[in-house]
């Protein structure tokens, strides 16, 4: 990629205690056609400035001069909810220093002095490294919204399992006790087909069978691997369950 096609369409604050090294890199980002949106001293600088706006990226000295260093100053800032590109910049590159600033999971490290390719690089890869984390931690949240959406539907599903369980039991007491009476009239009568409880008997068999496929159907959408549909009447389809369990 030329290095015109780059992203160079970006804010940067500046934190570097150095006057002079804060100066030379505004003046080298500038120049390379970057934003810089303020050159700060401190942590109290970074922190109002990112309460204000949102930087695409920090270019962060770790041994800040007055107050707590670079490193707890990304810590202040991901704790405020500051999600900007983060690059250190230092001085000393011992592995102390480097395991501290690696725990704050930043996107770039640079040691000084540092020229204007070694900036540019940095900042490109690091933002291309920061926006693609950005969309798997996207893409992990709605797996893990999908899952516990899929979660709460099995155990809806689940439950109306249970549910028809439960109406098929009464029902199968409802038709017994039909077919008892029935044979009480019949014996009585000497009639043993009484219309009234054979009509009784037969709707209740139709619930029965209904019930019992719908059951079926329950269980089967708990395995589905594939979506399949069926028409069910003209112009409308429902979702064919036997092809999407296969």
């Amino acid at each position: 990629m030329a290095i015109q096609d780059l992203d160079k369409n970006l804010d940067v604050l500046i934190i570097e205690d150095d006057h002079h090294i804060r100066r030379a890199t505004s003046i080298i980002l500038k120049q390379m056609g970057y934003s810089i949106i303020h050159e700060g001293s401190d942590a109290i600088e970074a922190v109002e400035i990112c309460s204000k706006v949102r930087p695409d990226v920090i270019l962060m000295d770790i041994s800040l001069g007055t107050g707590i260093n670079g490193i707890e100053t990304v810590k202040q800032l991901r704790a405020n909810g500051t999600d900007s590109c983060i690059i250190y910049l230092t001085a000393f590159g011992s592995d102390t220093v480097i395991a501290d600033a690696a725990a704050t999971h930043p996107d770039g490290y640079l040691v000084k002095p540092v020229t204007g390719p070694d900036l540019h690089a940095a900042i490109q890869v690091a933002i291309s490294n920061h926006r693609s984390n950005v969309i798997l931690n996207q893409q992990k949240a709605m797996l893990i919204k999908e899952k516990e959406s899929n979660d709460r539907l099995r155990g809806a599903i689940e439950m109306s399992g249970a549910i028809c369980h439960e109406i098929n039991q009464y029902l199968q007491y409802i038709m017994g006790y039909s077919e008892m009476v029935n044979n009480e009239i019949g014996s009585i009568k000497g009639d043993l087909m009484n219309p009234e409880l054979d009509s009784i008997v037969d709707s209740n068999n139709r619930i029965i069978s209904a019930i019992e496929q719908l059951g079926r159907a329950t269980r089967k959408i708990t395995r589905l691997n594939k979506y399949r549909t069926k028409e069910y009447l003209p112009g409308r389809v429902i979702i064919d369950i036997d092809s999407s369990t296969s």
